[in-house]
């Protein structure tokens, strides 16, 4: 497997700017074969380089199983995910599935501690976007911020949209499931996975985002028949996703009978986890 690494732009900017590199962007998004450039990490590491030009993606170290927390590592669609299994239960039980998307920039975090002794067992899949962005990764080739770029940002969270929601439904039909998925996700995570309830609520029962909204050019006709529930969570002092298009895209999507809702945080600003060496700040 190949893996599309994306070079910061500039120091101010501080984002992946691909407008000129519209092909590699789309096999990214797609799974396809992605050309890299030489020198750029991932996974904190330099893989090598293929004679094609591309290099192999280096995958996660998934932590050995824990009492009650088993994880998994997957492919599908040139899509890496971890398969975890939380609580008390048999491989082959039916549970209740639960997808997690990590924010822009970050990497997938796999569950633990405390989280094995959940009351209710359950299956998470945790996926890494398919776009290397510094010593993390991302779903779409901008940050909400780059408002000249929002459609371009709408194209890509369609089609992320779209192939997670094959991942669901591919892991439905072999995995023992119990009720409708649960998607969630915090900022550029919050965002596909707003996008992905909206647009196939065949696979999402229910969305959980935390700090995201969906730009107009990705909504789909608002139909509350069979719509997807979504419970919206937002810090109301989150400078970098702003709370206020969250709140117009409830309060339109109320209007049009839809199960949404938005849990306001008042004076909470996004908290986010810094690796060290610390790194660059990367704009969301």
């Amino acid at each position: 497997r190949h893996q599309a690494v994306l070079r910061p732009a500039d120091d101010e900017r501080r984002h992946l700017d691909l407008a000129q590199r519209p092909l590699l962007v789309a096999a990214a998004l797609q799974g396809g074969e992605r050309p890299v450039f030489e020198g750029e990490l991932v996974g904190g590491r330099i893989a090598p380089l293929l004679p094609d030009g591309t290099r192999r993606s280096v995958d996660p170290e998934l932590p050995p199983d824990a009492p009650d927390i088993h994880a998994r590592a997957r492919v599908f669609e040139g899509l890496w995910y971890a398969e975890i299994r939380l609580g008390e239960a048999d491989d082959d039980a039916p549970l209740p599935l639960v997808l997690m998307l990590h924010g822009r920039g970050d990497r997938p975090r796999i569950p633990g501690g405390p989280f094995g002794r959940v009351p209710t067992p359950m299956r998470v899949l945790v996926p890494r976007g398919p776009l290397a962005l510094g010593d993390g990764y991302a779903w779409a080739r901008h940050s909400v911020t780059e408002t000249n770029h929002h459609d371009e940002l709408a194209s890509d969270l369609v089609t992320m949209a779209d192939r997670l929601a094959r991942l669901i439904r591919h892991v439905r039909r072999t995995r023992p499931t119990a009720g409708t998925p649960i998607v969630t996700g915090f900022s550029q995570g919050a965002i596909t996975a707003w996008t992905t309830a909206l647009r196939h609520p065949e696979e999402v029962g229910l969305a959980l985002p935390i700090a995201g909204w969906v730009p107009p050019a990705a909504r789909p006709p608002f139909r509350p028949d069979g719509a997807a529930i979504v419970r919206s969570m937002h810090g109301t002092a989150d400078p970098i996703v702003r709370i206020e298009p969250t709140r117009e895209l409830v309060r339109l999507l109320t209007d049009a009978a839809m199960p949404v809702s938005l849990l306001e945080i008042d004076g909470v600003a996004p908290a986010v986890l810094v690796p060290k060496p610390p790194l660059p700040v990367l704009p969301r």
